[in-house]
């Protein structure tokens, strides 16, 4: 399962690093400490992703905020909340988008992707079922 992420920001350059930990013991309380034979994995993401709390996809179809869709995010399933990260500032989405995100299933909230990334921990270690796309 996807146990949280990190963003640093440099010189025109955005990099997401997302955490896989692999519990060899499912007994054990949650811990990146990598004992007890735990795999952890890194995953450096450079371009836009979609991240849920089971699954990590790369291929996210929507490269730039502004060319985001009501189909793209119809096709998400099995979660809670979705967030979106606009990039390094909070952006909002056209009103006739604006208008159809009322009819998902799950609620859908706005902020920069640094801000998104804090929020999906946070919802992540509490176990909830968030979703998470990412504008670097």
């Amino acid at each position: 399962c996807i146990t949280g992420l990190t963003i640093s920001q440099g010189k025109g350059n955005t990099v997401l690093t997302v955490f896989t930990v692999f519990y060899t013991n499912p007994f054990r309380y949650n811990s990146l400490s990598g004992k007890n034979d735990d795999i952890l994995l890194k995953h450096k993401i450079t371009s836009t992703c979609y991240l849920s709390f089971e699954k990590l996809a790369t291929d996210f179809n929507t490269k730039e905020f502004n060319d985001l869709e009501i189909k793209s995010l119809e096709k998400l399933e099995n979660i809670e909340i979705l967030l979106i990260g606009t990039g390094e500032n909070q952006k909002f989405p056209q009103k006739s988008l604006f208008k159809q995100l009322k009819n998902l299933e799950y609620s859908v909230d706005f902020m920069n992707t640094s801000a998104a990334c804090r929020t999906f921990n946070i919802l992540v270690n509490e176990s909830r079922k968030v979703g998470a796309i990412l504008f670097v």
